[in-house]
């Protein structure tokens, strides 16, 4: 048991902060993402709420849905993840410096999407491994293909979609364009990563 909290922490620790660095490149070059993560980016360049804040606050909703649909277990790890991560981009932004900062701002927007979609992509595989998740959307899509049979890979494309093309408000077309690339590096990384059968059980 000790063993098996020792990894499950490490777990959690490793994969969030993977994920809460590629947030951080996503934010600094203004690509989006899917999910709840991407709407909180939209959000936080639009108003004056860091992503933490809203990430937290936009996953609240889904936490009912998680415990009759994926178990305690994982909305319990969930809760933590998604907590983490606010904590983390928030700390890492402020621990960054301006000199950092200004670097990371000036990457290429191309070369920001592969970093910062490997390092979601590799952060999520690490928590889907361990049992746990990001909550939000993903949730959303299976209560409704649970309740309502609609196809939960459908809905998700769907509300990425949705989610990228509001993008248009607050980034130009062409960062559009290069976020794409950042989500399908992110989901590809996933899809080689996170077999199934691999998950924590719930």
């Amino acid at each position: 048991m000790k063993a098996f909290m020792n990894g499950s922490v490490a777990a959690l620790l490793f994969g969030t902060f993977l994920m809460s660095a590629g947030v951080l490149i996503f934010s600094k070059v203004h690509l989006l993402t899917g999910g709840i993560a991407g709407l909180s980016l939209i959000l936080s360049y639009g108003v004056n709420i860091s992503f933490g804040m809203l990430f937290f606050a936009l996953n609240l909703p889904f936490y009912g849905l998680a415990v009759s649909r994926m178990g305690r277990r994982f909305t319990v790890k969930t809760v933590i993840s998604v907590t983490l991560i606010s904590v983390m981009t928030y700390i890492l932004d402020r621990g960054l410096g301006q000199g950092m900062s200004a670097r990371i701002e000036l990457l290429p927007p191309v070369t920001g999407a592969i970093l910062g979609g490997g390092l979601l992509g590799g952060g999520l595989s690490i928590l889907y491994r361990d049992g746990s998740g990001i909550g939000g959307t993903s949730i959303l899509a299976q209560y409704l293909q649970d309740s309502r049979q609609m196809n939960a890979g459908l809905v998700l494309l769907a509300i990425d979609v949705l989610i990228l093309a509001s993008g248009l408000m607050v980034v130009p077309p062409e960062r559009i364009a290069v976020s794409i690339l950042g989500v399908a590096v992110y989901n590809g990384l996933v899809a080689v990563l996170h077999r199934p059968g691999r998950r924590g059980q719930t």
